[in-house]
């Protein structure tokens, strides 16, 4: 029987790189050229423009010779275009195309192990990538000769390979997925045979590799000073580059070695030419000791995706170890501990390092080929097009479809039966007629356990037996997961510096959602440099600038047919379907026309500041620390001194400071010190918020009088619909309070209020009414020789009875507002400029 699902999975790793195979029930690690399971994500490029991927390419990493020539952990560097460049050829590559190199070496494996030619599979991503590192991924696949790719989460692929036979039902499990460049943890309910993504968190800097790299600082580099006598001995110096790369794969090594052992030995012949051997002896109390600040932080997202659902410990049932560095001893040991880590049973049943693969190949059991494999061709037979789950919890699956002749022959008397030959004695459906245009519908029988194999027997009106592609298919009983979900919250850029979140994390793909938006300025058609920009930023933070631009949909005034006022409405729709391809969509009422654009992430930059923009930035948040530091003293807030003592404790400052010192040299470590530096203003910020909340819950308050106010008022005509909204915000606002979620709180303030001002700018009068309390406010205004043509325009629009140009008027008067100014916010619901 020809292969009908994708079947293959591979996990593409920041260090090391697998492909499984779903045989039957069986999970098979499809094994390399020099059969190993893992196969190193590295890439080497030598002088003769050979290019070579795996262990030989990661060992030239302490090559004199070689060590430039040598592409290794980019994956953390997907989504940029960011180019390494092979120093003796003279090749420049992006991280995708390197990464199809791994996937290239990996299909050919399995293409040799399986004798067919793999065009489709299952590759897994980490929770915490992005929208453009997951595009760049699937570039790589068909950089690869992938036609047919899905995504997954690696904590899902995790959950699926320790749960796929589970009998477990109702429960939490958490997935601690360290990897060698990233850390994930997921929060997954097993529920009704399914398993549900509740939540997840994780850190694209952190793994593994961070342990091996403070070995080699800490440990090894004082003692090559000592033995050698070398002052000028630091990472950053280009003449002790391939040494550090020597250090650093025998670091590695000596941490897995430790895992068993109790000390070891490095020794390593040749380090300095021309000098004696070196030689170390690695205690694992040291690394134990280095390893402690990653683990703790690992410890703390966990304790926090658990906190985001107001569940603790207690909750959980178990936690699913993925990853090399899950076989640390001392890892084990901290989580187990109640006191200082979680304090949950730990499961390590599966290979860590193959686990992710493992739990890809099964979820490519569940995904049908886009074209099948053929089979040997039957001019005579009828074709039959099948639709159903191939693997799934239901011992009793349903399966439809519809049979169609060459000839388009009327289908009137003719049955179907399904047999399941991989029971004894064989299950049989019994024969379902077919209806004149071939469709059907029939429920099967399997057993759990084993791939189920139905024999399909298609008879004719008169008895006979025919033909029919294909005969027969294959059902697996076993978990599933509900939905792909979506990664990071997403939504527009607002000019106040807000972010108008459109999806929130976890929200099923595909998705699509409308909002009105209004332009914060006047785009004049013809003048130079006027252009309608709505950014789209994918993160959390309400505030846009601590979140992602991953792109913008752009209007030239070029386009415009006309001038478009100040305070015009923009009618913005965003769609992702479950490739995670976006598209936005702008509609302008004013000039009755469409724009549309597809979301392209090849085009993502990557902003990475330089040193002296970096420090800059730390100084100032520094300060921010201090001036926060001082208020939580004179308020002694509970929850503003708890996060207070989190940034000491995780040593946030100290940890961009360490990561700063490298930065000139290593654009990773720039990258991960502006990560680490987002982390300290976020924290900052929920202090800031937690100082706020009394106020936060004032105007809550204020705001749910106000619209409650507004949905009773007849004059202003509610609809059904928008009371029915506004009663689910108010819902929503009260239960943000009892939680003490500034976030969500602010979020929902804000939307309330763009829903009670959509109402009331419907009614001329309230606009009218504006006026008159605009006029209050004109000495307060920036600009009085605007404000009095305001004015003017505005009293001439009402005497005309032009509600348009009165609109335009107070809007623009709005604007004049001083930063602050409750009423300047209404000026918030609109795009950036």
């Amino acid at each position: 029987m020809a292969r009908a699902t994708i079947d293959y999975g591979i996990d593409l790793g920041t260090t090391n790189s697998v492909i499984a195979r779903l045989a039957g029930m069986d999970r098979e690690i499809i094994k390399n050229n020099e059969q190993g399971d893992c196969t190193p994500s590295a890439v080497w490029i030598d002088k003769k423009d050979r290019l070579t991927v795996g262990r030989v390419a990661k060992e030239r990493l302490g090559s004199q010779r070689d060590q430039q020539d040598v592409a290794f952990e980019f994956k953390k560097r997907m989504g940029t275009e960011r180019a390494f460049e092979f120093h003796h050829s003279g090749r420049q590559m992006k991280p995708e195309e390197l990464s199809a190199e791994v996937l290239k070496v990996l299909r050919q494996s399995a293409e040799r192990q399986g004798g067919e030619i793999l065009r489709s599979a299952i590759i897994t991503v980490p929770a915490a990538f992005t929208l453009p590192q997951n595009d760049a991924t699937k570039r790589a696949a068909t950089l690869a000769g992938f036609s047919q790719c899905l995504l997954l989460q690696e904590p899902v692929a995790a959950a699926l390979a320790y749960g796929f036979q589970s009998e477990s039902d109702r429960e939490y499990w958490l997935v601690y997925d360290l990897g060698g460049g990233t850390f994930d943890v997921a929060l997954m309910n097993m529920r009704d045979g399914m398993f549900h993504v509740v939540n997840h968190l994780g850190d694209n800097d952190l793994g593994g590799g961070d342990i091996d790299l403070a070995i080699v600082d800490q440990v090894l580099v004082p003692a090559v000073r000592e033995q050698y006598g070398l002052d000028d001995f630091r990472r950053g110096n280009g003449n002790w580059a391939a040494v550090f790369g020597k250090l650093k794969l025998h670091a590695e090594q000596a941490k897995i070695r430790l895992s068993t052992q109790d000390s070891v030995t490095i020794e390593i012949e040749n380090l300095i030419p021309g000098e004696d051997e070196f030689e170390y002896d690695l205690e694992r109390s040291v690394v134990e000791e280095l390893a402690e600040p990653i683990v703790r932080r690992t410890i703390d997202l966990c304790k926090e995706v658990l906190a985001q659902k107001q569940l603790g410990p207690a909750n959980i049932t178990k936690v699913l170890l993925v990853g090399g560095v899950t076989l640390m001893p001392y890892l084990r040991q901290r989580l187990e501990d109640a006191q200082t880590g979680l304090g949950i049973p730990l499961v390590s049943d599966r290979d860590p390092m193959t686990v992710v693969a493992e739990g890809a190949a099964i979820f490519a059991g569940t995904q049908r080929l886009d074209v099948p494999l053929e089979e040997e061709a039957d001019q005579e037979a009828f074709t039959i097009n099948l639709d159903y789950k191939p693997l799934d919890s239901d011992p009793e699956p349903m399966v439809g479809g519809q049979v169609a002749s060459a000839g388009g022959d009327d289908l009137s008397g003719y049955t179907i039966e399904f047999a399941n030959v991989s029971v004894s004695p064989q299950w049989r459906s019994g024969k379902t007629g077919i209806s004149p245009d071939g469709k059907f519908f029939a429920q099967l029988y399997a057993e759990k356990g084993m791939e189920n194999v139905f024999e399909i027997t298609l008879t004719d009106a008169q008895g006979n037996t025919v033909k029919t592609t294909p005969d027969r298919l294959s059902y697996r009983i076993g978990v599933t997961f509900s939905e792909i979900p979506l990664t990071h919250s997403m939504g527009i850029a607002l000019a106040n510096g807000e972010m108008a979140h459109f999806f929130n994390k976890g929200t099923p793909l595909s998705c699509r959602k409308q909002r009105i938006l209004r332009t914060a300025t006047s785009l004049r058609r013809g003048e130079a440099g006027d252009i309608l920009c709505i950014p789209l930023m994918e993160g959390e933070s309400l505030r846009s600038n601590r979140n992602d631009l991953i792109g913008k949909l752009e209007v030239g005034v070029s386009a415009l047919r006309f001038d478009v006022p100040a305070g015009s409405e923009v009618e913005v729709t965003v769609a992702i379907d479950q490739s995670r391809l976006v598209t936005m969509k702008a509609y302008v009422p004013i000039l009755d026309e469409w724009f549309e654009q597809e979301i392209n992430y090849s085009g993502y930059k990557e902003n990475v500041l330089s040193e002296d923009e970096l420090r800059k930035e730390l100084e100032a948040e520094k300060e921010r620390l201090e001036k926060l530091r001082q208020q939580v003293e004179e308020t002694d807030d509970p929850t503003a001194q708890q996060l207070l003592q989190d940034i000491y404790a995780r040593r946030m400052v100290h940890e961009v400071e360490v990561a700063l010192g490298d930065a000139a040299q290593n654009r990773d470590v720039a990258a991960r010190c502006e990560s680490r530096l987002r982390e300290l203003r976020i924290g900052l910020d929920r202090i800031e918020d937690a100082l706020e909340w009394p106020a936060l819950v004032v105007r809550a308050e204020k705001e749910i009088d106000v619209e409650e106010g507004i949905a009773s008022d007849s004059q202003y005509d509610t609809t059904h619909e928008e009371r029915r909204a506004i009663d689910a915000l108010i819902g929503d606002i009260r239960r943000a309070i009892a939680a003490r979620n500034p976030d969500v709180l602010r979020q929902k303030v804000n939307e309330l209020d763009a829903l009670g001002l959509g109402i009331v700018l419907r009614h001329p009068g309230w606009w009218v009414a504006q006026v008159e309390h605009l006029e209050n406010k004109r000495h307060t205004m920036s600009d009085q020789s605007t404000a009095e043509t305001c004015f003017n325009s505005a009293r001439q629009a009402i005497r005309a009875d032009d509600l348009e140009g009165l609109k335009s008027a107070v809007r623009q008067l709005w604007r004049l507002l001083p930063e602050g100014d409750p009423d300047r916010n209404k000026v918030g619901s609109s795009v950036i400029l």
